[in-house]
């Protein structure tokens, strides 16, 4: 069994950025041949417009979905803050007042001195619209441990550690394209429209940089007490880390689980008084942390996770044979 550290050295050292079709492509291939050395069926879905994601197991009986998206992108906003929307709102704001000033002083100051008044608009708008390219569209960010290696470790840590009896009720999907929009999901979401209603997805993103692990259920998740108990009796601590539902007040973390009304969004953060739960450093060169830790506890606890899963559901069947 490939080790985590074995996993980890190869998705940071070999593939540490999945921005270009061609990087993509050879990450997919890596991926597909380790999902399947673990003894996984493996599709990749290819939608059109550069779309592509990886499905082991199967989906059209999985009742339990666990995600990742494997696209890295360009440098830009590296601050998130799932319980604090202010902050997590006024930061984007404030960059892009920035980028208006810098770029209206830009054109302002060259056609003053050249004397065309005339071209200061056109100028600004240029520049504006070259600068929100950058943030969407840039060079790519060099660094993405975080964002989202980390999470595309967990699930395929999962995926090797879960034992062959409980394959039957589970799915892995790496998502391509969350960073243009979620596309890999919204593509996912319509083609598997008729079984996603009666499933549960759980979709690690950013969860290793930060020694508090959120579980955040959706709104409609929030109603299964079952799975409420389940996370909160799966997941443990592990010497300084914090596991947390989140199940109470508003929640927003945006990621590939919010195509899907019942989901789970995992993340790890760090925590401030006065600012709460953030992450500060991915989209930008100092997103290199990746905690083995939280990928292991994570690990184990959504092994347990299943287990308990699969012990309600046979159960349920012995009963009903009954």
């Amino acid at each position: 069994m490939e080790k985590i550290e074995t996993m980890r050295k190869q998705l940071l050292d070999v593939f540490p950025i999945r921005k270009t079709a061609a990087q993509k492509q050879a990450f997919r291939e890596w991926l597909t041949r380790s999902l399947r050395k673990m003894g996984y069926p493996v599709e990749v879905e290819t939608y059109g417009m550069g779309t592509n994601n990886v499905i082991a197991g199967r989906p059209e009986t999985a009742e339990l979905v666990f995600t990742a998206h494997y696209d890295t992108g360009p440098r830009g906003i590296g601050f998130v803050s799932p319980t604090n929307l202010l902050l997590s709102v006024l930061i984007p704001v404030a960059t892009v007042l920035l980028m208006a000033a810098a770029a209206f002083v830009l054109s302002v100051l060259p056609t003053f001195l050249m004397d065309a008044p005339g071209a200061t608009v056109p100028l600004f708008v240029a520049l504006m619209f070259f600068g929100l390219w950058m943030m969407v569209r840039g060079p790519a960010n060099p660094n993405n441990a975080n964002s989202n290696t980390s999470g595309v470790l967990a699930v395929l840590s999962i995926a090797q550690a879960l034992p062959k009896p409980l394959r039957k009720h589970v799915a892995f999907v790496f998502f391509d394209n969350s960073e243009a929009g979620m596309a890999g999901a919204s593509k996912y979401k319509k083609k598997h429209s008729a079984e996603i209603g009666s499933q549960v997805f759980f979709n690690f993103d950013c969860v290793g940089d930060g020694d508090y692990i959120l579980l955040m259920p959706s709104k409609k998740s929030r109603w299964d007490g079952q799975l409420l108990d389940n996370l909160e009796q799966c997941y443990q601590p592990v010497g300084e880390k914090v596991v947390k539902q989140t199940i109470e007040g508003l929640v927003y973390y945006p990621s590939d689980h919010r195509k899907f009304a019942f989901h789970v969004a995992v993340g790890a953060f760090h925590r401030k008084k006065g600012v709460g739960y953030y992450l500060s450093r991915i989209h930008t060169p100092k997103d290199t942390e990746l905690d083995e830790t939280n990928i292991m506890l994570l690990r184990d606890g959504t092994v347990r996770l299943i287990e308990a899963y699969y012990n309600e559901k046979t159960g349920d069947e012995k009963h009903a044979d009954l």
